[in-house]
């Protein structure tokens, strides 16, 4: 019932011109099951340090194949026993259900008294659920909320790509670094006809209801 139209600005993400003009290289991205092939890596950004009068958090890195970030949430507050899952923090969503995915999770835990947290780094290592692989534990004064991550790094096997593709995504390459790539957002952001910019935008101008 509420579906206003797109802003002529608008333009779909399907319709929006490529950012170079070498030619594309075919082949498929990833491959269903084998995680390794697509990888993912959050990069945490600078994380408030850890002092004595602060609410004390584990940072924790984690690695995982498939899943969304909702659901690894739900994990571990279940793993350590806290009261919602909103208590596990996060720096924003990595839903990347195909790929081998890095991500960053902090766990509140309090004080018990000065000698410091409840729960040490062996401790907390050991909740984790066997499904994800721990790769770096360090201790925060502050749980991780969006804003924290400095960036997002990509792997990917691209395979049965045209003959010459190596040599072609050089000179993609070049172009790139000399004049960068437009800002544009994926269907999955915006929707593939913008319908999901356009309610945003009717949401802010007032224009629809939440309802």
């Amino acid at each position: 019932p509420n579906a206003p139209a797109a802003a002529e600005w608008m333009e779909p993400p399907a319709r929006l011109p490529y950012a170079t003009s070498t030619p594309g290289v075919g082949g498929a991205v990833g491959e269903r099951g084998r995680y390794e092939r697509y990888q993912v890596t959050e990069l945490l950004g600078k994380i408030p340090q850890y002092e004595g009068s602060a609410t004390p958090h584990w940072v924790i890195r984690l690695k995982r194949q498939g899943g969304t970030t909702a659901w690894c949430r739900r994990k571990l507050a279940k793993a350590f026993e806290l009261e919602s899952v909103e208590d596990v923090g996060c720096c924003g969503s990595r839903d990347e259900v195909d790929a081998l995915v890095t991500q960053h999770f902090s766990i509140p835990l309090g004080l018990l008294d000065a000698s410091g947290p409840a729960l040490d780094e062996e401790g907390a290592r050991s909740r984790v659920p066997p499904v994800f692989k721990v790769s770096c534990i360090k201790r925060a004064g502050a749980a991780l909320r969006p804003g924290m991550c400095a960036g997002t790094a990509y792997a990917v096997v691209v395979s049965g790509a045209a003959e010459g593709a190596l040599e072609t995504c050089k000179q993609t390459l070049v172009h790139v670094l000399r004049a960068g790539v437009p800002n544009y957002y994926g269907a999955r952001v915006v929707g593939a006809d913008c319908a999901r910019a356009a309610r945003g935008r009717g949401l802010a101008l007032g224009l629809v209801s939440l309802e």
